[in-house]
C-alpha cells in the first residue's frame, strides 16, 4: 500500500515536472521572439533586423525608410499626415505617427519641423509612385 502510494506521488511528480519543462521552454520562446522587436516611441514595436536595414545618412532617408517598415507603402500611398476634412485620404494612425516622430527626432537631434517636412515629402512620393504604376 505504501508503494502504491510513493508509485502515484512519483507519477504526478513526473507530469507536474514535465509540465513545468514545457511550460519554461515555451516562455523562452516567446521571449525570443519579443527580443526581436524593438519598442520606438511610447507603443510601436518594430522588427529589430527591419530597422538596422534603414539608412543613417540623413534624416529624410531614415524617416522614409522607417515610416515604409512601420505602415508599409500601400498605406503611405493612401494616407495623408492629418487628414483635413473633406480631403481623400485618411491620415496616418496618429499614435504612430508621433512615435516615428519623436524616435527620429531622439536618434537625429532635430526639430520635429525637420522630420514632419521629411514625413510629408515620403507621403508625396509615395502618392506620386502610386499614380505612376
Amino acid at each position: 500500500m505504501i508503494k502504491e502510494e510513493s508509485m502515484k506521488i512519483r507519477s504526478k511528480y513526473s507530469a507536474l515536472k514535465a509540465k513545468y519543462k514545457s511550460l519554461k521552454r515555451k516562455v523562452k520562446s516567446e521571449e525570443g521572439i519579443e527580443s526581436d522587436f524593438i519598442k520606438i516611441g511610447n507603443s510601436t514595436l518594430v522588427e529589430k533586423h527591419k530597422l538596422n536595414m534603414c539608412r543613417l545618412s540623413c534624416v529624410s532617408k531614415f524617416v522614409s525608410d522607417l515610416l515604409d517598415v512601420v505602415f508599409g507603402r500601400e498605406i503611405l500611398a493612401n494616407s495623408s499626415m492629418k487628414g483635413i476634412k473633406g480631403a481623400s485620404k485618411p491620415p496616418l494612425p496618429e499614435n504612430k505617427l508621433n512615435d516615428v516622430m519623436s524616435y527620429t527626432c531622439e536618434k537625429f537631434s532635430v526639430g520635429v519641423d525637420t522630420v514632419r517636412a521629411a514625413v510629408r515629402q515620403k507621403l508625396n512620393v509615395a502618392h506620386k509612385s502610386r499614380i505612376t504604376q
